[in-house]
């Protein structure tokens, strides 16, 4: 919780002019007449074909079926995943991709949790283990970084 100093927040607004010092509104922006189009040319529609194309021989399903949970990537295209997404991911394996990345952050987040609490056990276990002693330990845990020990 953070404590925050309210009397800024009891002051009135002050006003800020619309219009310039002149008293005459500001000039319109230039109107556009007609968008450009967008349509996609024949050149573009067959890249997107081959990378969708690519995408599909990356991705592999674990089981048969198709929700999106069962995709995983190709070990053998382990390494251009991460280049592909940076490029772009086609609309068709958009779901795909972002589940992977998804599922791929959580499992690492839970390991590196994990790690952090059998640290703390063992910390914990050392602790009960030296409280006989004259000296005591301290261990302070500074996330993924490590932790710093110090006898007194």
């Amino acid at each position: 919780m953070v404590l925050l100093p309210s009397a800024p927040l009891t002051r009135a607004l002050s006003y800020v002019p619309v219009s310039p010092p002149s008293g005459r509104p500001p000039p319109a922006p230039p109107s556009i007449s007609t968008l450009p189009s967008r349509d996609p040319t024949l050149e573009d529609r067959k890249r997107e074909d081959r990378r969708v194309h690519k995408w599909g021989r990356m991705l592999v399903q674990r089981q048969p079926g198709g929700d999106i949970g069962n995709w995983t990537v190709n070990s053998r295209k382990e390494g251009k995943f991460v280049g592909r997404v940076y490029k772009g991911v086609p609309d068709r394996w958009r779901s795909a991709a972002w589940w992977i990345l998804i599922e791929r952050r959580t499992s690492a987040s839970s390991r590196a949790a994990a790690a952090a609490a059998a640290e703390a056990a063992a910390a914990r276990a050392a602790a009960t283990k030296d409280s006989g002693s004259l000296g005591r330990q301290y261990r302070v845990s500074t996330g993924l970084l490590g932790s710093i020990e110090r006898k007194c």
